[in-house]
């Protein structure tokens, strides 16, 4: 039995097995990428010698996160693709060269060289046949992408993330964010938003004009209680959140290739798990995962494969966690 609030050095598959049926409210991660890293462990995931095999193992592990979330919850992959390998085999020697690896890749078979795998799409299909309810595709774009040398492909400054439900019917808590410019279309006779606002600034300064403070509480005729229901006003032009997050990535002193920034977090957490609720991630990682589940008041549980990162995924909870008790 595994308790809340804990950080398990052990592989994601059997650390998913130990945890009860409809336990979990919302599952953030993101699963070692295929053919990028080796961490040294009979038992990890991505050194897979094909695409195929990678996703079948893949698809095992959330089968289980299927079997341990909620009806009504949310489960939330950040996932990056691959190219197929050249001669020797290597798929990204630079990536290689700066996480200090010395294994050499094995090529992606029938894949053309130098061509992407699709290996995000090939997921989403895969866990849709499997009963997933595929919510979103998100484009997550890193405007401070680390730049490449490449010379016959544009930088890829992007990576995928699926927004899945267990069921039709689940909790989700709608973003908001400013409306842009460029979403305020041009009037289409009384009808166009930047009508709307203009109108309603327009009511609002001639009422502030002409009715003094002490008169707006006793002239019932020029009550505009409610204006900002039936005008867009600065204050409530909002929208729904869109599908491209914007979100720079987090320099860090941890040795961690693929850490989370905080914000990406934020995001899923506030959207899709509720007050109180408990957040998994069977990939923690570096564990901002359970970090920012700290900072917003929700409880979690995180599986780590390397006993190195999981001593330092717990060091930066418990670094929240004192600061919270301070505050307190």
């Amino acid at each position: 039995m595994i308790r809340t609030n804990t950080i398990t050095n052990i592989d994601a598959l059997s650390g998913l097995k130990l945890l009860e049926d409809n336990s979990i409210d919302c599952i953030i991660t993101s699963p070692p990428y295929w053919q990028l890293r080796d961490y040294e462990h009979d038992d990890q995931i991505g050194l897979e010698v094909t695409p195929v095999e990678y996703i079948s193992k893949l698809n095992e592990i959330f089968n289980e996160c299927k079997r341990i979330l909620k009806p009504e919850g949310t489960l939330w992959i950040v996932i990056g693709d691959t190219y197929a390998g050249d001669k020797n085999g290597i798929t990204d020697k630079k990536r290689i060269e700066f996480l200090g690896q010395s294994k050499i890749r094995k090529r992606a078979g029938k894949y053309p060289r130098k061509s992407l795998v699709m290996i995000p799409s090939r997921l989403a299909i895969a866990m849709i046949d499997e009963g997933w309810v595929l919510r979103n595709e998100i484009i997550w774009h890193k405007p401070n992408v680390m730049p490449q040398s490449v010379k016959d492909r544009f930088t890829i400054d992007f990576e995928k993330v699926f927004f899945f439900t267990k069921s039709r019917f689940y909790y989700f808590n709608q973003p908001k964010e400013p409306m842009k410019t460029m979403d305020v279309n041009s009037p289409r006779g009384s009808k166009g938003a930047l009508y709307q606002l203009n109108k309603g600034l327009r009511i609002l300064n001639n009422y502030n004009k002409t009715v003094s403070s002490k008169k707006q509480d006793k002239v019932g005729r020029h009550d505009y209680t409610g204006l900002n229901d039936r005008y867009i006003t600065p204050e409530n032009l909002m929208r729904n959140k869109r599908t491209v997050w914007t979100i720079s990535t987090e320099a860090s002193s941890i040795e961690h290739f693929a850490m989370f920034p905080k914000e990406i977090v934020e995001t899923m957490i506030e959207a899709g798990c509720p007050k109180g609720g408990t957040v998994l991630d069977p990939f923690m990682g570096s564990g901002t995962t359970a970090v920012v589940a700290k900072m917003l008041n929700r409880d979690y549980i995180g599986f780590e494969i390397n006993p190195e990162y999981a001593k330092v995924a717990s060091e930066r909870v418990g670094k929240i966690i004192y600061q919270h008790s301070i505050f307190e």
